[in-house]
């Protein structure tokens, strides 16, 4: 029951709306299009500057410093929105070990646990007639 909870944990994952309740459905998409739309690094908001501007909160100087240096940091915030911007198709994509995957398949593992670590050289081997006798290794 544990591993079948760890696989739909993993693969459709636990959500929530915006005041924590939980949902049935998935609301991944729109989530990560919120959060590109508003997290975009790499911008130069020259309206927005001089909408300040004609509002009278921000004086001319000022809003052209901070456009010089919106410009200036420009190449740090294209570098950083590839760089999410790879990290989240790197995490989009299934990147379980295949004996991690194999473990959590809905019908149960195919191998046991013992045999893998047998294979792997972890135990002696032991005698083929009764592989669950309790002995011990040293």
């Amino acid at each position: 029951m544990f591993w079948e909870y760890l696989r739909c944990y993993m693969e459709k994952g636990p959500w929530f709306d915006e005041h924590g309740n939980s949902q049935q459905a998935s609301n991944r998409e729109e989530v990560l299009a919120h959060y590109v739309s508003r997290h975009k690094t790499a911008k130069v908001n020259v309206r927005e500057h001089w909408g300040l501007i004609k509002q009278g909160t921000s004086t001319p100087g000022r809003a052209t410093f901070m456009i010089a240096v919106e410009i200036l940091f420009y190449p740090m915030g294209v570098l950083q929105d590839l760089t999410a911007t790879c990290a989240r198709k790197r995490a989009a994509r299934n990147q379980w070990d295949p004996l991690v995957k194999e473990r959590c398949r809905p019908d149960g593992p195919a191998t046991r646990l013992y045999d893998l670590e047998l294979a792997q050289g972890l135990h002696k081997e032991e005698s083929a007639s009764d592989p669950t006798a309790a002995t011990t290794v040293r």
